[in-house]
């Protein structure tokens, strides 16, 4: 079997919506796969934001007012106070900063890096990890309006983190609302990283090795179950089971 590309967070996500788009985007052979499009104004925005998120951090220096089409004088504010926060624990050397910080393993989670095409396993690419001797917080930049918030993967951050750094006892994970300047926050504690890994095995992992052994080559079962994934798949023009 040839190598398989690693896993992330948007890798099992694709998973729940549909098998079948994930073998197209992620395991189909060449010629057969198909991009996933994430081209379009709001895609473009959401780099330019992170960029400058990432640089503010970098720099300490205030983000131009204009760098949201539609931000307010409140909104500006809100982001500012944010990263003053994190500026102080700079300052102050209370924590190490490090922005746009990836974390890959392979399967055995030794470490490796982000373009090991042949061994990485997980890829994990957080937008602003704060690291103390035996306590981590981590920032994850969204860029919609929404405030449904994903648990599990926040906590597969904190697990990436744990396996990267054995001394961390808790990690503070948590999206930061880019529209509204809301954040959402869990705590998980290094307690929980079996049950973490256990739930993206019993939920991903096993049935994905399944397919891999039995479908070799050809497309994994369609599995939407929802018109709305069918309608904005980047293979639906090769899948004869749309909804």
């Amino acid at each position: 079997m040839m190598n398989q590309p690693a896993w992330s967070w948007s890798t099992y996500e694709k998973s729940t919506m549909c098998w079948r788009q994930l073998w197209y985007v992620k395991h189909a052979p060449n010629g057969v796969k198909v991009k996933d499009d994430y081209s379009g104004a709001a895609a473009e925005e959401g780099t330019r934001v992170h960029e400058m998120f990432e640089m503010r951090v970098k720099c300490m220096r205030p983000i131009p007012r204009d760098y949201l089409k539609s931000s307010s004088a409140e909104l500006y504010d809100k982001h500012e106070k944010f990263f003053k926060a994190i500026d102080k624990i700079r300052q102050q050397k209370k924590g190490k900063i490090l922005p746009e910080c990836d974390l890959t393993f392979r399967q055995d989670w030794s470490e490796t890096h982000w373009k090991d095409y042949n061994n990485a396993w997980l890829r994990a690419g957080v937008d602003l990890l704060i690291m103390s001797d035996t306590h981590a917080i981590v920032w994850d930049y969204k860029n919609g309006s929404s405030r449904w918030v994903e648990d599990m993967q926040l906590k597969l951050y904190a697990l990436a983190i744990f396996k990267k750094w054995p001394k961390i006892q808790s990690v503070k994970a948590g999206f930061y609302w880019v529209q509204t300047g809301g954040r959402d926050m869990i705590t998980v504690d290094r307690s929980e990283m079996k049950a973490i890994e256990q739930f993206f095995h019993d939920d991903f992992l096993d049935e994905r090795d399944e397919y891999l052994a039995e479908y070799e080559g050809r497309p994994w079962p369609a599995t939407a179950k929802q018109d709305w994934v069918c309608k904005n798949c980047p293979a639906k023009d090769k899948c004869e089971d749309k909804i």
